[in-house]
């Protein structure tokens, strides 16, 4: 069977999928990582619309890159999945989700968005993940390989 998935903290904010897949190999486990190979169908899950993946165009080069998630304005009442990169230490503990004032001003100037546009009250800056997680399991794995995987999940991420 395959799964996917994306590991979310407390908050609800995605986890950074190369930062599962860099714990996971330092102690042995194997996973797929990013958009699966389908982009298109990934990003539709994740949420990305058709003028975010063009922006994306010439900026993300595949799953291997360091690019995990994208810069965007949701509505403060969305549920969209997103993603504060835990390594950032621009983001706040708080609410790793919402954009520090050093970052909004570039991610402002890089949407062409006019200060005083109406939609401004109603949204806010977030990082959306561009891919995720995806375990595969087949006829030779054990019981042990996906006990391993989740005690790492367990310890690596329960309390964030």
């Amino acid at each position: 069977g395959v799964f996917n998935f994306n590991v979310l903290r407390k908050t609800g904010t995605a986890v950074s999928y190369l930062d599962v897949q860099r714990k996971s190999a330092k102690q042995g486990i194997h996973l797929r990582t990013g958009a699966e190979c389908n982009p298109g169908a990934a990003y539709g899950y994740l949420g990305i619309d058709t003028k975010e993946i063009e922006d994306l165009a010439g900026k993300k080069e595949g799953c291997h890159d360091d690019i995990d998630y994208l810069i965007v304005q949701r509505p403060l009442d969305s549920n969209s999945l997103t993603c504060g990169a835990a390594e950032d230490p621009s983001f706040s503990d708080e609410d790793p989700a919402l954009l520090t004032s050093k970052e909004v001003i570039p991610a402002i100037d890089k949407s062409k968005l006019e200060l005083g546009h109406a939609a401004e009250v109603a949204m806010h800056w977030v990082k959306v993940p561009l891919g995720s997680v995806r375990v595969s399991l087949g006829y030779m794995s054990t019981f042990e390989d996906v006990d391993a995987l989740v005690t790492f999940l367990e310890d690596t991420y329960m309390d964030t």
